[in-house]
């Protein structure tokens, strides 16, 4: 935008341009950052003559002046109370302010990119990177809490690196005492979705009162944008997205290797059977520090005793990143954005390089474990009994595409949502079903469409044993 015309933002009905004086103290520069919740200006405190982050929140018209001023009232309450927390992971509040019926935040300026800018500008981190500064943004959400302060929006675009070499740089939870305002019923009753759907916790995208967990399963989310270049949930519009979040599981991770584990226990449905923050930060500082789950092991994600580890030989020299690479946070052998190699997705960190593990890497009385769970599934996945209609919305999604023309990481679970039409010829059935079943498996893909899959294997294997026993019968019987 040329510099001849000002950047603007309204805020009611009045119109705020740079150089305009906030409480008469702080003059606005620029706009460095914008929300659904407002803008973040770059700010001069002429009083201490120092820059400062200044948070601008906005509400639509739609917002009635009862509930203006209880939204004001509590977010002024919140972020005092979060100006209380000291934390080197925490971004400083400095002061809060109401003006023209609406609160101010005056912040420390962080100067930084956001994780959100890194992702976008260079693709996926490399594993080490991304616990590292997951082991950072976890330091801080534990300091909050231990406050009983919840964030509720912990997300890449909350996340800011400041200065530093690889592996040193500040990390910095930013938005604290603002994302707090989501549970006022009466803003929320307004129509204003507050949060950011694809890194929002399932309990609080159905309305229920955020917690700990739930932070823990947006620090999950942010980890998976950071490693694989995007959340988990992904769609062409909010209810697109709250939608997956309501009947489908995580798309499984492609370039997140052994943090693979860490990833699937944050983002579990059911709070309770989530990884807490004891058991994520041991997972974390395995993966930073190079500490690989053993061949055997499999990571807990129902809240047990964490698995075992082994320390992996140490890995061989590789070449440098190039130039002018994608931003590194933290050292890793693996500049930002290197596809993974040839051999299949990683399977839960229990390989490294993202090597597919052996089909019968887990005992019997593991497969079988792994078997009857997916037929129960987990707290919070659909049921057998909305299978049914899942299946049908999804066959008629786009029913004349061919599968190649999807996206690489649906067509597996595209070709699961067409295998029980193969029952045609049950044998077929069962074979293509069985190869569909064990591809997901080794993925670590245990959604609906799993269970769709298993439909064929169930019943064509069914058809098929009642065809040898007929057979046997047939053979072993006497003539006439």
């Amino acid at each position: 935008m040329p510099e001849s015309q000002p950047l603007v933002t309204k805020v009611g009905y009045m119109v705020r341009e740079p150089g305009q004086p906030v409480a008469g103290r702080y003059h606005l520069v620029e706009v460095i950052g914008r929300g659904g919740m407002g803008a973040v200006w770059r700010a001069r405190d002429e009083t201490l003559g120092r820059d400062v982050a200044v948070k601008e929140l906005v509400l639509p018209p739609v917002v009635g002046k009862a509930e203006r001023d209880a939204f004001c009232a509590r977010t002024i309450r919140e972020a005092r109370s979060a100006a209380g927390l000291k934390h080197p992971g925490i971004v400083t509040i400095h002061d809060v302010i109401q003006q023209n019926g609406l609160p101010w935040i005056i912040m420390e300026l962080v100067a930084g990119r956001s994780l959100a800018d890194v992702i976008d500008s260079g693709g996926p981190l490399p594993p080490a990177t991304v616990a590292r500064i997951g082991l950072r943004i976890l330091d801080a959400l534990r300091a909050a809490h231990a406050a009983g302060i919840v964030h509720r929006d912990v997300k890449p675009a909350n996340v800011l690196l400041e200065g530093g070499s690889p592996g040193t740089e500040r990390v910095v939870l930013t938005d604290f005492g603002i994302a707090a305002v989501e549970g006022d019923a009466a803003i929320t009753q307004s129509g204003l979705i507050l949060g950011t759907p694809a890194f929002m916790a399932p309990e609080q995208a159905r309305g229920l009162r955020a917690t700990e967990r739930s932070d823990l399963w947006s620090l999950g989310a942010t980890l998976y944008a950071a490693a694989e270049g995007g959340p988990p949930y992904r769609g062409p519009s909010s209810g697109a997205v709250f939608m997956a979040l309501a009947t489908e599981e995580p798309r499984p991770p492609v370039h997140a290797g052994p943090l693979t584990p860490v990833l699937r226990g944050l983002l579990r449905k059911d709070p309770e059977h989530r990884l807490s923050a004891d058991q994520t930060a041991r997972l974390l500082r395995h993966v930073a520090d190079g500490v690989r789950p053993h061949p055997r092991g499999r990571a807990n994600i129902s809240g047990a005793e964490p698995a075992t580890y082994v320390e992996s030989p140490p890995p061989q020299a590789e070449p440098s990143p190039q130039a002018g690479a994608a931003f590194q946070p933290g050292a890793s052998p693996h500049a930002a954005g290197t596809p993974p190699q040839a051999g299949g997705s990683p399977q839960a960190g229990t390989h490294p390089r993202g090597e597919a593990p052996p089909l019968f890497s887990q005992s019997p009385q593991e497969l079988f474990e792994a078997f009857r769970s997916t037929l129960t599934g987990p707290p919070g996945s659909p049921t057998w009994a909305q299978i049914p209609g899942l299946w049908w919305a999804e066959v008629w999604r786009r029913p004349w595409t061919p599968i190649w023309r999807f996206p690489p990481e649906e067509r597996l679970r595209r070709a699961a949502v067409f295998s029980p039409l193969t029952l045609l010829y049950p044998p077929f059935g069962f074979v293509f079903g069985l190869i569909i079943v064990i591809m997901m498996h080794r993925r670590g893909d245990h959604g609906w469409q799993y269970k769709v899959a298993l439909v064929p294997v169930l019943l064509g294997g069914l058809v098929v044993a009642l065809l040898v026993i007929g057979s046997l019968a047939a053979a072993v019987s006497p003539p006439g």
